[in-house]
């Protein structure tokens, strides 16, 4: 009998050590400001989520809700000194010129090194809603080495010109 219990916890601390391998999720806030928006006016709370593609700490899924504009979902990426033009193009669509450049000069991602150089240990990411509009958002991670599980800080911009300002991403959890 005693053998059967061991084997039991023995069972339950294997199940434990595995979640290292996890994937680790969180969240954040963010404010909206609209780009016609008068100074004075209230910034108005975005909440967003985040869920890494398993144990990886450089790629995951972002959801940010947004109001009077609903879910807005899309890939992230860290930008890491493997990064390639290849793997930076999707973040770089549709709705903006490449490069983001009207963005603070965000640069060219097919000029890699430079791009790799000044971005290694941000975030970026592409979100789209359901009614076709975009976001695309940068963060600087508080702790590169463990990805938005580091928790961090950044913006957001929409298609329309409106901004997403303080965005705080909470330290996350695995799963």
């Amino acid at each position: 009998m005693k053998s059967s219990s061991s084997h039991v916890v023995v069972a339950a601390l294997a199940a434990c050590s595995l979640q290292i391998a996890c994937s680790t999720q969180g969240g954040g806030t963010g404010e909206l400001q609209p780009a016609s928006a008068v100074s004075a006016t209230p910034a108005e709370p975005v909440s967003f989520s985040w869920h890494s593609d398993g144990d990886s700490v450089t790629k995951g899924t972002l959801s940010a809700t947004v109001p009077g504009r609903g879910l807005f979902t899309g890939k992230y990426m860290q930008i890491t000194s493997q990064a390639d033009a290849a793997g930076t193009g999707a973040y770089f669509g549709d709705a903006w010129n490449p490069g983001w450049y009207a963005w603070d000069g965000w640069g060219d991602p097919a000029a890699v090194d430079t791009f790799v150089t000044n971005y290694s240990g941000k975030v970026i990411s592409v979100l789209r809603s359901d009614t076709g509009e975009s976001m695309r958002c940068r963060f600087r991670l508080a702790e590169p080495a463990e990805g938005p599980a580091g928790g961090g800080m950044g913006e957001c911009e929409l298609s329309s010109g409106d901004k997403i300002n303080n965005v705080v991403l909470t330290k996350g959890e695995q799963n």
